[in-house]
């Protein structure tokens, strides 16, 4: 039996994916420290024609540092004005 554990990502690329086909048993490790700048909210894009971009989904997180992934929750309106 294979079990595949893995932190979400907001793309995940091609590896964690065949990762996931393999596996006969996938956990989404979800209880762990959320880490700014890494890639729980963003992607690199990198189209065929053009430049490379970063495509981010702005988050709250409501504990501060401390804030746990399954916590993180999209910014709204109002909390992106206080950026």
């Amino acid at each position: 039996m294979i079990v595949a554990i893995h932190q979400p990502n907001l793309f995940p690329r091609l590896k964690i994916l065949q990762k996931l086909a393999l596996a006969d048993i996938w956990v989404v490790l979800d209880n762990v420290q959320y880490c700014q700048r890494e890639y729980q909210n963003r992607a690199l894009i990198e189209p065929p024609k053009g430049k490379e971009f970063w495509c981010t989904i702005p988050v709250h997180l409501p504990f501060g540092q401390a804030t746990k992934i399954k916590d993180v929750e999209f910014a709204s309106i109002d909390t992106l004005d206080k950026i």
